[in-house]
C-alpha cells in the first residue's frame, strides 16, 4: 500500500496547508481544492490550541472524501502524534527534527514518513533511517553532489532566493533527483 502511496505522492506538484481554517469553512474549502486539482492536504500542529483539533480534522476530510485526498500532518514531534494521526486515517506525517525513532513509528505504523532537513548530514541521516521523503528547508541548503533523492520545495523559499522553478528544476534534473514542488495553496 505504501509503495502506491509513495508513487502518487511523486505525481502531485501541490500542497494545501490548511491552518487556522474555520471549521465551517473545512469541507468547501477542501472541495474546491479538489476540484481545481489539489487533493494533497497538510494540518500542521503547531497551528492549532490543541493537537485533538488536527486529527478530528483529519478523520472528517478523510470520511467525507475519502480517496479523494491524501491527507496528513506536519511539524510531528512526538510519538503521541502519529499514533493520533494514524487512527484519524492520516496517511502521511511531516518530522520536525532528528528524532529518527519517529521515521521507524511513522513507517511502523504504515504512515509515509517526511524528514526535514536542513544541511546535507541532515539529508544522510534522514536517507540512513529510511524515511520516504526529505524537505529541505531552505532550498539553499541543498547543492548537487547527492543523486537519486526525492526532494520537496516551496515555491516560496525560490522567491525568496531569487530563483526561478525552471532554473532549480534544471539543474536538479541533470543529476536525476525526483522533485517535488510543494506548492502552498490556502
Amino acid at each position: 500500500m505504501n509503495s502506491d502511496l509513495i508513487g502518487k505522492l511523486k505525481d502531485i506538484t501541490s500542497i494545501s496547508i490548511m491552518d487556522n481554517i474555520s471549521d465551517d469553512k473545512l469541507l468547501p474549502v477542501t472541495n474546491a481544492l479538489i476540484n481545481g486539482g489539489i487533493n494533497l492536504i497538510m494540518f500542521n500542529y503547531n497551528s492549532f490550541s490543541n493537537d485533538k483539533k488536527i486529527c478530528d480534522n483529519i478523520k472528517l476530510l478523510k470520511e467525507h472524501f475519502g480517496n479523494k485526498i491524501i491527507i496528513g500532518a506536519g511539524n510531528v514531534t512526538k510519538q503521541s502524534q502519529i499514533v493520533d494521526v494514524k487512527n484519524a486515517s492520516g496517511q502521511f506525517v511531516l518530522l520536525s527534527g532528528k528524532d529518527y525513532a519517529l521515521v521507524k513509528l511513522a513507517k511502523k505504523s504504515g504512515l509515509i514518513s517526511v524528514s526535514s532537513a536542513v544541511s546535507i548530514d541532515d539529508i544522510i541521516d534522514a536517507l540512513k533511517n529510511d524515511t520516504d521523503f526529505v524537505k529541505i528547508f531552505p532550498i539553499n541548503a541543498f547543492y548537487d553532489g547527492f543523486k537519486n533523492i526525492t526532494l520537496l520545495y516551496y515555491e516560496d523559499e525560490l522567491n525568496e532566493n531569487n530563483l526561478s522553478t525552471t532554473q532549480v528544476y534544471n539543474s536538479l534534473k541533470k543529476i536525476n533527483l525526483d522533485i517535488i514542488n510543494m506548492n502552498i495553496a490556502y
